[in-house]
């Protein structure tokens, strides 16, 4: 006799029907669930969630999970042994979700263009515990490589010879930022300094590439100006403030005591010597740390406030770093 993990392994295998209705009301939990730390301002055009709440259901269930093309729902029940590891797995599949519904940056549509670069065989593809990394057409394989901050920085260095295509200030939809030839020279470069990298590396490469030199108009709805983007910041802080109070709870001793330093200025070979660590030792915990923010960053959806957030993080760090009793 077979063992299963749960149920809904043993459905998956034996009885496909009702599995896809038992399944289909697990989705809807966690999707019920999951929406509720994500601000309508942002995802939802300020409207309650229960106004798109079926939309978001389906889109897990159809795009995500049953799409031929990701086979998310096969990963799952592959790599999940407990209804706990389900969950867990089906609300990342819901974030990514919702952070799509996210109103579009410059990034978003560089990577929109480089998966049907992909998709036309430009460069090569494949899913790695479920999630698409790249690599040139040349590569012997496409597997996972260990990858530092120092890499994604030279990558980054590497694809600033690409010339950008400015756009107008006043122009309605973003610029498209590069040419199709010199988008395919961009990821040549990328590729040459990383033979295999995630969606997620690449994500956070073309950040740093473009944070120096994007127009803040291209960040920024039409109608609003300066004033409203404060505001905007402001009621992204509030309502997201459990979850960077979360991630600031998550933070190592070691890691909230190299942020703060940092944020004050204070040199990787002083903080060491506070701490009684070599400065390889503060630079390896400070690329940690920015790795992090950066994925709470895009977890949040927060292009136009990040500098608002990270305020609101050091603010916190500081707090529990001077209270005994941390965070309340």
């Amino acid at each position: 006799m077979t063992a299963y993990h749960t149920d809904y392994h043993r459905l998956y295998a034996e009885d496909r029907s009702t599995f896809d209705k038992e399944f289909f009301k697990l989705v809807q939990k966690v999707v019920r669930r999951t929406v509720r730390n994500y601000p309508t301002v942002v995802y939802n055009n300020g409207e309650d969630w229960t106004t798109a709440y079926d939309a978001v259901v389906q889109d897990v269930y159809l795009e995500r999970l049953l799409d031929p093309r990701s086979n998310q729902l096969a990963y799952i029940m592959n790599e999940a042994t407990s209804i706990q590891s389900i969950e867990r797995l089906l609300t990342k599949q819901t974030k990514q979700v919702i952070l799509r519904r996210a109103r579009r940056t410059p990034v978003d549509n560089l990577m929109r263009r480089i998966r049907a670069m992909a998709d036309e065989g430009s460069i090569s593809e494949r899913l790695i515990h479920g999630t698409p990394h790249y690599a040139s057409n040349s590569a012997v394989a496409i597997e996972p490589v260990q990858i530092t901050e120092s890499d994604l920085r030279r990558a980054a260095n590497l694809a600033r010879q690409v010339p950008v295509l400015w756009g107008r200030p006043d122009a309605e939809r973003h610029s498209k930022l590069y040419s199709a030839a010199n988008l395919q020279r961009l990821m040549e470069l990328i590729l040459s300094a990383i033979s295999c990298i995630s969606e997620d590396d690449l994500w956070g490469i073309l950040e740093k590439l473009l944070a120096s030199f994007i127009p803040s108009s291209l960040y920024l709805d039409e109608e609003l100006g300066d004033t409203d983007v404060e505001r905007n910041s402001m009621v992204l802080i509030v309502e997201m403030d459990d979850q960077i109070r979360d991630f600031v709870l998550d933070l190592g001793q070691r890691e909230l005591e190299v942020l703060v330093a940092k944020s004050q200025s204070v040199s990787d070979e002083e903080v060491g010597n506070r701490l009684g660590v070599t400065r390889q030792t503060i630079g390896a915990t400070k690329a940690r740390v920015q790795d992090k923010m950066a994925l709470v960053f895009r977890e949040l959806g927060v292009h136009d406030s990040v500098e608002a957030v990270s305020r609101r993080i050091i603010e916190l760090a500081t707090i529990r770093l001077g209270s005994e009793e941390g965070l309340v």
